[in-house]
């Protein structure tokens, strides 16, 4: 599955096994402030829109099931496959903070922990976890 841009203030999702178009239009930030981040095992995509993360489940439909609201743009997101199968999210924004998240499933609800925020420095729009 990929999501990309298609309008100003939109993103769409295809599937490429068929390649076939969903008709699933999720909103979106305008231009270079919007990232998108699968998880590892392609059930959830997060997203930035302007001061949130917004988290969809591809096994409900792209039901919305999380937002993490922060104190100004969040501009990176990126998920890993932490040690016990378990999500971590990080994000990064123009507040100069690096914030690690984790989600889990309990009982088919999706639970969302904020685990650190380390100040780095104003303006970031980047993040990535390294292979180690």
């Amino acid at each position: 599955m990929i999501a990309m841009r298609s309008d100003d203030k939109m993103v769409s999702l295809m599937k490429f096994e068929p390649i076939q178009s969903l008709d699933i239009i999720l909103e979106s930030s305008r231009g270079e402030e919007c990232c998108l981040s699968w998880s590892y095992d392609g059930r959830f995509l997060s997203r930035t829109y302007g001061n949130e993360v917004i988290i969809n489940d591809s096994k409900k439909d792209f039901e919305e099931v999380c937002r993490l609201g922060q104190k100004d743009a969040v501009r990176g997101v990126k998920f890993c496959l932490a040690d016990g199968k378990r999500d971590r999210i990080a994000t990064v924004g123009s507040d100069g903070f690096l914030r690690i998240f984790q989600l889990r499933i309990s009982l088919g609800n999706v639970h969302v922990e904020a685990l650190a925020a380390v100040y780095l420095e104003p303006n970031l729009w980047a993040v990535s976890w390294s292979s180690g």
